[in-house]
């Protein structure tokens, strides 16, 4: 089981060798209970039975997550009050296998039923995407405007989501995506994105954030601002100060 795991993690999750396997291997080989269940809960992220429940009108969740489980069927159990997720590349399949199976028009609607008890749940950045799946763009931009500052600190790739046409008038958004150009090397980039989400912040939070974030970029990248923060200020300050003197960064110093 573990092999055939990592096997499928390591391959494209909407490759055509993946599908064939899944298909093939996994969903048809179960009882139509399970394949729909698993189709039915792809929506929602992160499962417990009481929201399998309520997003299925029915009382047997419990009991399907438990048999999936037993069954080594790409789910995973997080923890003892009964949390359950699927693999994410599982989970893309799954997602694709809804559309196939039900249609454009009711699958965007059974993702938008999915996305309303997760935010009512406060689980919000598994609201944002089935809001995403669902392509309701107002609710994405208001799930932004009142969750933004957790949503920005998410590890989810959650920007990858949005059209482009969004993030480009959303501060939290356009933070997220300069995080991710400082994180990949695009400094210039990065700057220019910190700068655009100041002009359009809504919010003195937002606004503070952007500033501060793209002060210290600036210090590290910039001879003539102020080094950052931290102990790897500190080193650049040292560094500019006697330029001819440091050749190599001492053992030990970390950069933040």
């Amino acid at each position: 089981v573990g092999d055939r795991r990592r096997a499928v993690a390591s391959l494209p999750a909407r490759s055509k060798l993946i599908r064939e396997y899944l298909t093939g291997n996994v969903l048809d080989e179960l009882p139509d209970e399970l394949r729909d269940f698993l189709v039915d809960t792809s929506v929602l992220g992160r499962l417990s039975p009481a929201l399998c429940d309520e997003l299925r009108g029915r009382d047997d969740s419990r009991r399907l997550l438990d048999e999936l489980t037993a069954r080594h069927v790409f789910v995973e159990r997080l923890d003892e009050d009964g949390t359950y997720r699927y693999h994410e590349v599982f989970r893309t399949y799954l997602e694709e296998r809804l559309l196939e199976r039900d249609g454009q028009a009711r699958a965007r609607a059974w993702s938008q039923r999915a996305a309303e008890l997760l935010e009512a749940e406060g689980r919000m950045i598994d609201a944002l995407r089935a809001f995403c799946r669902a392509e309701d763009w107002a609710a994405v931009r208001r799930l932004l405007e009142t969750a933004g500052a957790e949503l920005v600190d998410h590890t989810e790739p959650w920007l990858d989501w949005l059209p482009p046409g969004l993030i480009e008038g959303d501060p939290w958004a356009l933070l997220a995506a300069a995080r991710r150009a400082g994180q990949t090397g695009r400094f210039a980039t990065a700057l220019e994105l910190y700068a655009r989400a100041e002009e359009v912040a809504g919010t003195a939070a937002a606004a503070e954030v952007c500033r501060l974030e793209r002060a210290e970029l600036t210090g590290w990248i910039d001879p003539a601002a102020p080094p950052p923060r931290g102990t790897g200020g500190r080193l650049i300050a040292a560094l500019r100060a006697r330029p001819g003197q440091y050749k190599t960064v001492p053992t030990g110093v970390e950069i933040h």
